[in-house]
């Protein structure tokens, strides 16, 4: 009986097989280097990563411990883990974690370096838009957008400084159109009365210019403020996670990249000889 005959018949409820069709048998056989499946819901991803993790063990005897599968939620990680030791009890000691569990566990088994110790805790998105509100007094309208930003920054491995860069772009365009001027705020309000007083004025081709010219002024000003906020309520919140001893998500998974940069990754390909990733 070959391995898909021995997964079939365990994995039968007594009147239906889980038949493994050709594709998902190449991705399973397939043990060197990465393998790429591409499938939508419903389409058996979970029965051909539980067929994947048995293949590796029964017939690469792979040890359970050196392998590692992970996804996003801790349901579906239990559920992998729960579906291979089913047909193969040995597979206990597979590590089924999230990404972000195991990135906060990684941080924290190598602390004389990270410097997240035992007692740090994970700062979840609406406790982190609570926190930004109450604490730093940022509007409730712009909390979610502005955590959802940060988020994202870290996610593209975009920095503060990155932020600040554009930043100091966007005032010296401004002060270059705006030359001679000793107040930006002030000039500002003095572009908002005029473009909302334009309509009382004959409408002419040179006024139509002069409002088209106002208001991309106008919308560069917006810009700057806009970013200059978003970075003092960013700048904010990493202050206040440090001082609370808090990581968010994001963190977790760039400060192991961090890691890696910095120190290597050998620590951490040390771990395990197999990854899975749903």
């Amino acid at each position: 009986m070959d391995f898909f005959e021995w997964f079939a018949e365990r994995t039968s409820d007594g009147v239906n097989k889980r038949d493994l069709n050709d594709e998902q048998k190449k991705a399973i056989a397939a043990t060197k280097g990465a393998v790429l499946v591409a499938a939508g819901a419903g389409t058996g991803k979970t029965t051909m990563i539980t067929a994947k993790a048995a293949y590796l063990i029964k017939e690469e005897k792979l040890k359970p411990e050196r392998m590692v599968m992970l996804t996003f939620s801790h349901d579906a990680a239990n559920h992998m883990k729960e579906e291979i030791v089913k047909i193969l009890p040995e597979a206990r000691d597979i590590v089924a974690n999230t990404f972000h569990s195991f990135c906060f566990d990684f941080l924290k088994n190598h602390s004389d370096r990270t410097g997240i110790t035992e007692d740090f805790q994970v700062l979840a998105e609406a406790n982190a838009e609570f926190l930004m509100f109450k604490e730093l007094n940022i509007p409730a309208s712009r909390v979610s957008n502005y955590i959802n930003t940060v988020q994202r920054a870290k996610d593209l491995d975009i920095s503060q400084k990155d932020y600040e860069g554009y930043i100091s772009k966007l005032e010296s365009k401004l002060k270059e159109s705006l030359s001679g001027v000793s107040s930006l705020d002030e000039e500002a309000s003095r572009i908002k009365v005029k473009i909302n007083t334009m309509y009382l004025e004959p409408q002419t081709k040179s006024l139509k210019e002069e409002k088209k010219k106002l208001t991309a002024l106008l919308d560069l000003y917006e810009d700057l403020e806009k970013y200059t906020s978003f970075l003092k309520g960013w700048k904010g919140y990493e202050k206040l996670k440090s001082n609370k001893k808090m990581l968010d998500y994001a963190d977790m998974i760039k400060m192991v990249i961090d890691y890696c940069q910095a120190w290597g990754d050998d620590e951490l390909a040390d771990l395990y000889d197999y990854v899975i990733v749903d």
